[in-house]
């Protein structure tokens, strides 16, 4: 019988059934206040978060179930592991510590060489993968492993055509074209299709290549993320049917019931070929042993809400804001390396950074907590939880009252720039003339340069936006004590206004080299001024993989029967979220989980 060789307080990485549940004390996270210590353990230094905790006595142990494969996390990782191992014959538990699937339901999916792609005949040629593997290695500064790249890109067609079929079978499409709003913008997803084919779908002027890879989910004819057709939005919930094909196959879901604990047998510490047997997990009948003869699958989620992973490993996260995903606390990072495994070294380790979309007010709170995905993500296309016109390349200041960037470059680069200025805070501007003035960035745009009048004064009353006759009434108020409290150098800013306007009028940006398409006169009353700092949606990075999705020891060995897939998986990033392709985490999450339970089954 395996030893209990580990414990973990808390697993199975995902969610409950909506956002309002994530914030249940029940599932938020007990987070610590930064990296300031840290733990030897199995020969690699970690946060102090990390250290590993005695293991669960036998006698609390009530019940043993046994099966092939165990999932733990029922996500956007899980539940594909859970319905391919199933639909492979094998007997699957998927513990998952939430009520029901993971709340979160990413809009897109990149996957290379599906039939949707191959049916316009653009990104499914091994030309064209061996560009983009070169491309986002590359621009990783080749610190991600590019033989895992490789492996994504040869598996997602196969991944994604699967996962595809089981959408679609429930009623809701699934179609390429849907570009995030990141390429050309066009009025229908069919219209996009169309320009695929006469790109190839690669789009080169801009910073970098991109790569139009998504495969939108929902009904909606436009273009782009969470524009959904279904007044329910049920057309987004892509997951469910997933979950529940998983079901019909035979995979049994333990909901509200924690991983505490890997079980590894004894003597690993010294002998590699020991196996990963299973876990012990807590539901609400006790501990219960479930032991899983081909090997175990981690689909945990990030470690956003551990402060002192998160400080450790992606200090810049602790110093700008977080979504609502509190239940992302490490938990299979954490048991990986308890029975072993390696941590990618820190920096190695990013997240999906928005740049400029965090309001000052969330900023100076103290949590930094995003607003719950349906109220801050899916429904802006609708209602617009933020000034959007401050997303967009308008005039931004710091503090100091002075211009830092190319306010083109979008939300993606932004990001640590921002974070560099004092408070991690900037100052967007824009003039009563923004319907003319304000245009959204070409590419890497999220929903900026949309606001209408109504829209704006609905901002200045719910305190995210500052109005004013004049420069110098506008001043006054952005030093008011609910804003920069007498920190914003008004007569500097006065300076570098006058001119951003000389700039502007002779169409060149001689300053920061800003596209002249973008460069608007502020100077028609009235105006307008936006605090805003950075945000974040996940972490990436993690447990070292192989291209068998093994997790690796910290010699860089198997350990037999332990798979990761989804975010507890490392080696993928390196130290830059892709921005060649939109909607990868999701992309690289739903494959590399569904590789990990299928090779479980096959014993690879």
């Amino acid at each position: 019988m395996a030893a209990a060789a580990t414990a973990a307080v808390g697993i199975s990485g995902c969610a409950p059934t909506s956002p309002t549940e994530a914030k249940d004390d029940a599932l938020a996270s007990t987070v610590g206040g930064g990296a300031s210590k840290t733990i030897e353990l199995n020969g690699q230094t970690l946060p102090a978060s990390m250290a590993k905790p005695d293991p669960v006595p036998e006698d609390e142990i009530a019940s043993t179930i046994d099966c092939d494969v165990l999932v733990i996390g029922a996500g956007i990782s899980g539940c594909p592991a859970a319905a391919i191992a199933a639909d492979k014959g094998a007997k699957v538990i998927c513990v998952e510590k939430g009520s029901a699937p993971c709340a979160t339901r990413p809009t897109g999916m990149s996957w290379f060489g599906t039939k949707k792609l191959k049916e316009l005949g653009v990104l499914c040629t091994e030309e064209e993968k061996a560009v983009i593997v070169k491309d986002i290695f590359g621009g990783a500064n080749a610190t991600s492993k590019q033989d895992i790249v490789r492996l994504w890109l040869d598996e997602s067609g196969e991944a994604g055509d699967y996962l595809t079929d089981i959408i679609e079978a429930s009623g809701i499409p699934v179609r390429v074209g849907g570009y995030y709003g990141y390429y050309k913008h066009f009025d229908t997803v069919a219209e996009s299709a169309e320009d695929m084919k006469k790109t190839g779908g690669i789009y080169s002027d801009s910073y970098w290549n991109m790569y139009a890879l998504q495969h939108q989910v929902g009904e909606n004819e436009a273009p782009g993320v969470c524009l959904w057709g279904r007044p329910d939005l049920s057309d987004a919930d892509w997951l469910t049917p997933v979950y529940q094909h998983a079901v019909d196959a035979g995979a049994e879901f333990l909901f509200n019931t924690t991983a505490e604990q890997l079980e590894r047998e004894e003597g690993w510490e010294d002998d590699p070929a020991k196996r990963v047997t299973g876990c012990i997990a807590k539901g609400p009948d006790g501990y219960v042993r479930i032991n899983a003869a081909k090997g175990v699958v981690l689909a945990t989620g990030g470690f956003d809400w551990d402060d002192e992973m998160v400080g450790y490993y992606y200090p810049i996260g602790l110093r700008t804001c977080r979504t609502w995903q509190k239940w992302m606390t490490g938990d299979g990072h954490k048991m990986g390396v308890w029975v072993g495994a390696k941590m990618e070294d820190p920096g190695q380790y990013v997240s999906h950074m928005m740049g400029t979309v965090a309001p000052a007010a969330v900023m100076r709170s103290d949590e930094r907590m995003m607003q719950t995905e349906s109220q801050a993500f899916i429904t802006p296309w609708v209602e617009w939880a933020l000034p959007s016109n401050a997303l967009a390349p308008v005039l931004y200041v710091n503090q100091k009252g002075e211009r830092f960037m190319n306010e083109e470059i979008g939300y993606f680069m932004s990001g640590p720039t921002i974070d560099k200025q004092p408070e991690g805070l900037f100052w967007a501007f824009w003039d009563g003339d923004s319907e003319t003035k304000v245009k959204p960035h070409k590419f890497d745009r999220l929903v900026d340069g949309i606001d209408t009048d109504k829209h704006s004064e609905m901002m200045v009353e719910a305190g995210l936006l500052i109005k004013a006759d004049t420069i110098d009434e506008l001043v006054e108020k952005m030093n008011a004590p609910e804003w920069d409290n007498g920190k914003f150098d008004g007569e500097k800013f006065k300076e570098t206004l006058a001119r951003y306007n000389e700039l502007c009028a002779v169409g060149s940006d001689d300053d920061f080299y800003k596209p002249a398409e973008w460069m608007t006169t502020i100077d028609t009353p009235p105006f307008y001024a936006a605090e805003m700092g950075s945000s974040w949606m996940t972490t990436v990075g993690g447990l070292e993989i192989d291209t068998a999705l093994h997790v690796l020891d910290v010699n860089r060995q198997a350990i037999p029967g332990l798979y990761a897939g989804g975010n507890p998986a490392g080696c993928f990033y390196g130290n830059i979220y892709a921005p060649q392709v939109p909607m990868s985490l999701s992309g690289h999450s739903t494959t590399l989980s569904y590789v990990a339970a299928r090779n479980c089954v096959d014993g690879i």
